[in-house]
């Protein structure tokens, strides 16, 4: 009999803390959507697809010179260039074999 009303009030005590535990959760989350503003996510949204957009465009101005870079020096010593392409598709050959 002690051992079932002890069963009981564990029992009871814990649906109680889990109750607590539901309540400060849900009063938690209403803080957090109360305290989050609208119009801030969208200015940081702003910023990050600005920054963004400014990366994407440095890194394809960044390419397009090196490209520019690289047509330049292939035309400048189409010989030595040939060469080694052929070199480096020699190695990725076999490479890929094994």
């Amino acid at each position: 009999m002690l051992a079932t009303n002890t069963r009981d009030a564990v029992a009871s005590d814990v649906k109680a803390g889990a109750s607590r535990i539901g309540n400060d959760v849900r009063q938690t989350a209403n803080n957090v959507r109360r305290d989050i503003n609208q119009p801030d996510l969208e200015g940081i949204a702003h910023d990050i697809g600005q920054k963004v957009h400014d990366y994407v465009g440095d890194t394809k101005d960044r390419f397009y010179k090196v490209s520019d870079e690289l047509t330049s020096e292939i035309r400048s010593r189409p010989v030595q260039s040939s060469l080694v392409a052929l070199g480096v598709g020699f190695l990725v050959g076999l490479l890929v074999r094994r």
